[in-house]
């Protein structure tokens, strides 16, 4: 495998997995209290 191919694999593979922990989040899990401290927080951080 090419280095260019190994380096978009992983990028496809970290960014799948990081889309993935943002998108199964449901909204309704939270309430008022946790949504308001977790609009503070970069989304950024979640996957990390």
């Amino acid at each position: 495998m090419s280095n260019w191919a190994l380096i978009i694999y992983c990028g496809l593979i970290t960014y799948l997995t990081r889309f993935t922990m943002i998108a199964l989040i449901k909204k309704e899990m939270f309430n008022d209290r946790i949504r308001e401290v977790l609009s503070f927080v970069p989304s950024a951080i979640f996957p990390a």
